[in-house]
């Protein structure tokens, strides 16, 4: 299944205006235009069954059984928030591998690496008793400490430039 994602994205424009016509000064102002695009991105399956005990075993399969075809100057771990059919609260990361191509007067991100387990729903008991602070704190201490393991250090991830936590824009790890 595949979800509309709308990103907006911000131009500034600038152009030599004559401030007095009298003037053969030229003043430079700016405008900034928004405008949005549309971008296709895959969903979890409604029912996600989680084959990893935690985050390194995760990140461990992804290392091991997949390969971007591209190099890739970001990668970002994502964290979605929802309940389940019983009204429990329930938290899923997923990855991706990013890349910004300039074109000759915008830039565009592409994902350009989604992982086959893109996905990862966290044990129930993973945030047990814990504020969402205290959730978001414990997801970034495990992926910091992932990027400590020989796994991450022989990984393409390494190849990146940085690594980031985009629930909270935080730099799990960079070059």
């Amino acid at each position: 299944m595949k979800t509309n994602k709308i990103i907006y994205l911000t131009f500034l424009i600038m152009a030599c205006n004559s401030s007095n016509p009298e003037s053969n000064k030229e003043e430079l102002t700016t405008q900034t235009i928004t405008s949005r695009v549309s971008v296709d991105v895959d969903t979890p399956p409604p029912i996600l069954q989680s084959n990893f005990k935690n985050i390194h075993d995760w990140l461990n399969d992804i290392c091991s059984h997949d390969q971007p075809k591209v190099e890739i100057s970001k990668f970002e771990i994502g964290l979605i928030e929802g309940e389940d059919l019983k009204g429990n609260k329930e938290y899923m990361l997923h990855l991706i591998g990013t890349n910004t191509y300039n074109k000759a007067n915008h830039s565009e991100i592409r994902n350009d690496f989604i992982p086959k387990n893109a996905y990862f729903k966290l044990p129930k008991e993973f945030a047990q008793n814990l504020s969402h602070n205290q959730i978001l704190d414990k997801i970034i201490a495990e992926l910091k400490d992932f990027t400590k393991s020989n796994t991450f250090e022989q990984s393409f991830l390494t190849n990146a430039k940085e690594i980031k936590f985009s629930r909270t824009n935080q730099i799990i790890w960079s070059k």
